[in-house]
């Protein structure tokens, strides 16, 4: 059958730019590609960004070409179907509940060739049936013309033939020949956004998150400052107004509000209710100094267009006084520090048991413990939650995580003396009890710590529970001059060899693992029973981890990572050359995947790390290391779009001409683009060549 432009309607997107809504890529199907202005996705959208297309039935999809823009260039691509069974063609389901299948991946060149000219067009063949095709585009590429980390796509065509027709459709269309209203006149152009967007500034234009998939939001959790518009302003607009203090606080808030969101998150994954409630408490605290910090803006704003500036003046202060209020009163909460009387006395409900109470386990726990059946752990949990529906979901999904435990449940009294002490001292200190110890799958992974340290702690490492590898890490680090004092090299071995694992130790999501798995780095690096030397090569080979995790979001991660990395410097055992390796490599990311050179933070930790060695007195370069610092990282940051980097960069680079480790030519300083950083930096070689 001969294949055919097939015709599709996109129900949903993750966000838009005001000037580039989703609605054309396909309101223009008959122009010529340079008259498409294309969707591009909103200023510092969460990622991925995602396109949902539905077809006007089943249809025989054999090809889909994408178009990208030139700049805006998402790293990849991945595809999703869902096609319509025979009982569902008279009532075909909304997007939401489809389940799709997940086909593949596909990657987009950064488009540095090019200068950034031309656009790349990606054929994917496809021999597949679907009804729904679901694109989710992945992180962009950083250059100096993407400034808001945007994803621009100028075209979509997909190529195939129908095979049924759906009279009905559920799911409202967004590509309609009309404009489509403002999104902050209704929710309907994103229909569950909230599942793919990103905590936002009070001044962005993107959508604000509504409702989670399975997880119903309260709307004054998350920050929705759209119903107040900025003031029409003379010139070119509200921006040349604004406070360079408000710039400052968007980005904390974008950053703030996202970190307290996923700390929330996995604390109802573990069911932390008390944590969840600080966290939910802060970001509401949080959406409302912005709303204040808006409204003083638009005061301010006003003022200096009736020239009233003292008014003005006065309206600044206020602002920036509570913005330095919001900045410190929004804190990541500690949940190590965090005593359970206390969280509750601070942010209970009004329903919460007082602080003097000791409050009942989860009853589907209770329920799962005491061997029940599932329904009556349901009707015990509807009793113990009826006022708290989003705690409710969340527990009934946590009960099957909990059930679904591989494995057989270890008794401790089965091991051996150190191997049960280590157990039980783990399940004191976490509060867990000894039920929850299920042995893992045994691998190649499992194999080498079920004899260093026991099934009860290995099962703790690998568990779903948070606290469980937490304090495990941390026993074991406190062991290890103790009662593992005389395999104390087997055990930091294995131990090193499971935190590089991808998904656990410095891998690991929640916060207080990771500060828990750095301890105990750091402990082999104090070194308590003079065995370093035998575990130096897991030891080292954890640094481009760290690097990796002090590009975290989250402030915690990366200062936690960064003074591990200061460790490894102030460490007599770890080679020079080790250290400069690592600053050498290219940067990656936590899948090992290569970042570009011009990635900010990826640059910005390479920096810092060489500033520390340099600092330290161990920096040893010879002539190739030379060009490969000069050229790998220094010249390249001297080039980069970011401010910081930039300073960073020229900063070391004036430092290690002047300490005579580096020797500069002609051919460097012509490599350097900004004419300002290139004659300070020919000063300070000048100056050293007369000294």
């Amino acid at each position: 059958m001969t294949c055919i432009d097939l015709p599709y309607d996109v129900v949903y997107c993750t966000s838009q730019d005001d000037d580039y809504p989703v609605y054309h890529l396909s309101e223009v199907a008959d122009a010529k590609e340079a008259e498409h202005k294309g969707w591009q996705s909103a200023r510092f959208g969460k990622i991925p960004q995602t396109l949902v297309l539905r077809f006007h039935g089943n249809v025989w999809l054999q090809q889909i070409r994408i178009l990208s823009h030139e700049t805006k260039i998402s790293s990849k691509v991945e595809i999703r179907v869902f096609q319509l069974k025979k009982d569902m063609l008279d009532s075909p389901p909304s997007f939401r509940g489809a389940r799709f299948t997940k086909l593949g991946a596909v990657e987009f060149n950064t488009n540095e060739q090019s200068n950034y000219r031309s656009k790349e067009r990606k054929t994917v063949h496809l021999k597949t049936e679907a009804y729904f095709l679901k694109l989710l585009f992945d992180k962009p590429y950083t250059n100096s013309y993407n400034t808001g980390q945007q994803v621009g796509v100028y075209l979509i065509e997909c190529s195939g033939y129908i095979v049924n027709s759906v009279g009905e459709h559920v799911d409202r269309a967004l590509t309609s020949s009309l404009a489509l209203p403002p999104r902050h006149e209704g929710h309907d152009a994103y229909p569950n956004g909230g599942a793919n967007t990103r905590p936002l500034s009070p001044f962005s234009s993107a959508a604000p998150p509504m409702v989670e998939q399975g997880f119903p939001r309260p709307t004054s959790e998350v920050p929705n400052l759209q119903s107040v518009s900025p003031p029409p302003l003379p010139g070119d607009g509200f921006n040349s107004y604004r406070s360079l203090r408000i710039l400052d606080f968007e980005e904390f808030f974008i950053r703030r509000a996202e970190e307290l969101i996923s700390l929330k998150e996995q604390a109802l994954q573990v069911r932390d209710m008390a944590l969840a409630r600080v966290c939910r408490d802060k970001l509401n605290q949080l959406n409302g100094f912005s709303k204040d910090i808006y409204r003083l803006e638009q005061e301010k704003v006003q003022s200096i267009i009736r020239e009233d500036f003292d008014e003005a003046k006065q309206a600044r202060d206020s602002m920036n006084a509570i913005i330095d209020k919001a900045i410190k009163e929004a804190q990541i909460p500690d949940p190590t520090h965090m005593d359970a009387g206390d969280v509750r006395g601070a942010a209970a409900p009004p329903h919460a048991p007082s602080s003097e109470e000791e409050p009942a386990p989860p009853s589907d726990w209770l329920a799962v413990r005491a061997g029940k059946g599932s329904e009556d752990a349901a009707k015990d949990k509807e009793k113990e939650h009826s006022a708290d529906s989003t705690a409710k979901e969340v527990d009934r999904s946590d009960t099957i995580d909990v059930v679904h435990e591989d494995g057989q449940l270890i008794q401790l009294s089965e091991l051996s003396e150190v191997h049960c002490f280590i157990g039980e001292l783990i399940l004191q200190q976490s509060g867990e009890s000894a039920e929850e110890l299920f042995a893992p799958t045994v691998s190649y992974d499992t194999t080498l710590l079920y004899t260093c340290i026991g099934p009860a702690a290995t099962a703790c490492l690998f568990s779903k529970k948070f606290r469980l590898r937490e304090f495990a890490l941390l026993e074991i680090k406190n062991e290890l001059s103790n009662s593992l004092r005389d395999s104390c090299a087997s055990v930091e071995d294995c131990v090193l060899r499971f935190l590089d694992l991808n998904s656990y130790g410095l891998q690991d999501t929640f916060p207080n693992v990771f500060v828990a798995a750095c301890a105990f780095v750091q402990a082999v690096l104090d070194d308590p029973c003079d065995c370093l030397a035998a575990v130096l090569a897991p030891a080292v080979a954890l640094i481009p981890r760290l690097m990796t995790r002090a590009c975290d979001a989250q402030t915690r991660v990366r200062e936690e990572a960064f003074y591990t990395l200061n460790r490894y410097v102030q460490t007599p055992s770890v080679q020079p050359a080790t250290l400069l390796n690592a600053v050498i490599a290219d940067p990656v990311d936590k899948d090992r995947r290569k970042l570009p050179n011009t990635h900010a933070r990826a640059q910005t930790v390479r920096l810092s790390f060489l500033q520390l060695i340099v600092d330290e007195d161990r920096l040893s370069l010879t002539a190739a290391t030379s060009e490969k610092i000069l050229n790998g990282l220094l010249i390249p940051g001297a080039n980069n779009a970011n401010g910081e980097v930039r300073d960073l960069s020229s900063t070391l680079l004036c430092n290690l001409v002047q300490k005579g480790l580096i020797t500069l030519k002609e051919r460097h300083f012509t490599k350097i683009n900004n004419s300002i950083l290139r004659e300070a930096v020919k000063n300070s070689s000048a100056n050293t060549k007369g000294m």
